[in-house]
This record gives structure tokens, sequence and C-alpha cells, in this order.
């Protein structure tokens, strides 16, 4: 049965995959799964009688069957990133799917990423996916969300998705302190420049790293006026919190008039900074959009160029494709689309894209090294006196229970020697 399943299994999740393991349709990948998977379990309680012996053969075997899949973008296991897609596509407002539809296939989706080993990478990318959804208000609905947790809490318990929660409350909280931040501008009379929203999330809950993307980045006026406010009000209520802003999370609406017909545009904050430059000058140098903008990020700038290009909101001289620093811009006057609301793609767009899965790799080692650290710190100082075999033993159960992770035996003594190395262990 073990090397029946094995066979079947690879060989029909390698033929759902193809040739472009990026390129793979996440819902024809998990009706491909799924389906295997309630025949097989169907055998084993019809013919074997559900015997315990024959479902641990199928369970392993299925957990062989998904880590055989080649390693998805930057080197993580593609299992758990097709998962993590397809999760995000059943869980956004763009999903037609009913409510029961949506409710069957994401507890099918739980029982499966469990054949995932380890499973934090799966669990890292439905973390970062929620943020996004929740940030644009994007989720199918609230209370689908907080059923995919309850299923998570019972299949993974507390630990490895505590931050799902508390991103919830976070943004249900949002809308009543930006109601007093309002009233707190009618009292005083100073009424906000222009229409806005603030978001303010609690910095160690949320996966995005807030106030890394282009800290130094300069506001429009109106912009940066509503931020002073907010800011200053939001000191006096709270005065021991520290406010970061994160420019990457953040959207702007702007109406477009130099055109023949208007047009609303949506976009990046960044985008918009750049964009609004030319309302002082028709053409702007590359030099002269990162000096007003004060971006330092050079890759960073040409990207944003780039996409207002490709959008055609902007035309450039020389003509080529790529961005260089010596070129000149200007606003594109001739534009022109069949929509009057246009949104206008992002730098790093919202969802699990390949931009996320890199964030999320890079993310994942780090948890695993900082994890590994802290669960012998707090091994040895339970057990104070152990040997090397046992501490070894004792790092594996608390990882495996914890963190859904089972870390290769020289990962662990690599930590050991740094600790040794500190002194944190004799």
């Amino acid at each position: 049965l073990y090397a029946h399943t094995v066979k079947r299994g690879t060989d029909a999740l390698r033929s759902a995959v193809g040739d472009q393991p990026s390129a793979v349709d996440p819902v024809m990948f998990m009706n491909t799964l799924t389906t295997l998977f309630q025949e097989d379990t169907l055998l084993v309680k019809e013919v074997f009688d559900g015997s315990p012996q024959f479902s641990s053969a199928l369970e392993r075997a299925y957990e062989e069957v998904v880590q055989s899949l080649p390693l998805g973008t930057n080197g993580i296991a593609l299992c758990a990133e097709i998962m993590g897609r397809y999760a995000d596509m059943m869980l956004r407002d763009s999903n037609t799917m009913s409510e029961v539809e949506v409710e069957q296939a994401l507890r099918k989706l739980v029982e499966l990423s469990q054949l995932l080993s380890p499973s934090d990478t799966f669990l890292r990318l439905l973390e970062l996916s929620l943020a996004r959804r929740l940030l644009h208000g994007r989720s199918y609905s609230e209370h689908i969300e907080r059923m995919f947790i309850g299923f998570l809490r019972n299949a993974y318990s507390y630990g490895p998705t505590s931050k799902l929660p508390r991103m919830m409350n976070d943004i249900n909280e949002v809308g009543a302190l930006f109601e007093r931040f309002e009233e707190h501008c009618e009292r005083n009379n100073t009424p906000l420049p222009i229409k806005c929203d603030v978001k303010v999330l609690t910095h160690h809950v949320w996966p995005m790293q807030v106030g890394s993307f282009c800290s130094t980045l300069t506001m429009p006026p109106q912009l940066q006026q509503c931020k002073e406010l907010f800011v200053e009000f939001y000191t006096k209520l709270n005065p021991q919190r520290v406010l970061q802003w994160n420019n990457d999370a953040s959207k702007v609406e702007l109406r477009m008039v130099c055109t023949a017909v208007p047009y609303e545009l949506h976009m990046n904050t960044l985008q918009a900074c750049v964009l609004l430059l030319f309302n002082q000058r028709d053409q702007l140098s590359f030099a002269a959009i990162q000096q007003q903008c004060t971006i330092e990020d050079v890759p960073l700038l040409k990207r944003v160029l780039k996409s207002l290009l490709h959008f055609r909101l902007v035309v450039k001289r020389p003509a080529a494709p790529e961005v260089h620093e010596g070129d000149e811009f200007r606003v594109n006057r001739r534009f022109r689309h069949a929509r009057r609301r246009l949104k206008v793609p992002s730098p790093s767009s919202s969802g699990v894209a390949a931009h996320d899965v890199a964030e999320v790799a890079q993310a994942v080692q780090q948890d695993r090294r900082l994890f590994l650290k802290a669960t012998i710190v707090r091994i040895m100082k339970a057990r104070k006196v152990l040997s090397h075999a046992e501490l070894i033993a004792e790092v594996i159960s608390m990882s495996m229970s914890a963190a859904q992770y089972m870390p290769p035996v020289a990962q662990i003594k690599r930590a050991i020697e740094h600790l040794l190395a500190q002194d944190y262990l004799r």
C-alpha cells in the first residue's frame, strides 16, 4: 500500500505541477491532491476496515508524496507555497464560491496541510496573506476568516497560530480610534486637508517589516499635514508608544485632470508621491525625483517609475523599456483608458507573490534560528545539566510539539556552539 500510494500520488502531483512550478494552478493542484487522498482514505476504510496500521502507512505515504515535489520559489517547499496561495484565493473577496463551499475547501486544506513537515513555512505564508487582505480590505468575510483561524488552531494548537486572531482584533479596533481622532480634529478646529484613514497595528504581531520600506520618504504637504496631526493626537493619547509608518502598505486615491477625460487612480503611496511632483513641473529628471522624494533606495525608485511607465501614466526620454538614472520623465497628457476608475499595479502587489515568498523564506530561517537558541536556553534553565545527546533529543521533541518543525541535528549543534561562545552555556 505504501509503495503504491507514493508512486501514484507522486506521478499525479508532478503531472499537475508540470514543467513550470511557479505557474501551477493552485485550485487544480489542490483538487488533484484532495481527490487522491479521499480515494485512498476510503480504500483503507472499506477494504482494510480502517486498520490503524494501514492508516498510518497511508499518512506516511502522503507525507513523502508532498515532500517529493521540487523546491519552489527561493528554496521553500513547493507544496507549502501552493497551499498558501490556495488559501489566499479562497479567502479573498474576489472568490465567487458560496460560504458553504469555501468552508468545505478550507477544512480539506487544513487537513492536508498537516501532511507538510515542517509546516512553519505554510503558517507564515498564511500570516502574510491575512495581513495583506486585512490592510487592503480584500477579505471574503470576517466570519470566514475567523472560522479558518479556528480550523488552524484545532490542527496546530495556539502557539503557531497566536498572531492570526490578534491581527483580526487590531483591524476591528482601528475604526474606533480613527473616529476619536476625527472628533479631536473637530474640537480643536483643525480640519483634515484631505480624507484619510490611519490603521494603528501592533508591531510584533504583523509579519510585515513596518517602517523599513522607504522610511525617508518625503510626502506631499496634504499627506504630511494629516500625518503630523495624527502623530500629535496619538502621542498625547499613548505617550509611551512610538509610531512607525509603513509606506508599503498604504494606498492613495488621486484624481488626474490633466488629460482629455478625468480619471480616478488608486495607487501605492510611493507612486502617488512621485506622480504629484508633476503638479509643479512638467518634466523631471531621475535625480530631481529622487531628491524631492528623498528616496535613498535607487532600485526601489526605478521599480516605482517602471510601474508608472508600464501603466502609461508617465513617459520618459529616451524611450527605452528600462529606467536609468539619466532619464527625463513627464506626465502622459495623452493617456487614454476605457475605464474611469483605475487601479495602478503596485511595485509590490498584494497577495502571495514571488516577493512574498522570498520574504517568508528569509523570515522562516531567521525564526528557526532564534527558536532553536531560545529552546536550548529554556531547556537548560529547567534541567540545569544535560548530556549533549539528551539536549539534542529534548530540542527536537520541543520543536516538533511547539513549532511544527524538526530541526536538523547539524543546525542544533551550531546553535549550541553559538550559545557556548556567548557564555549562555558551559
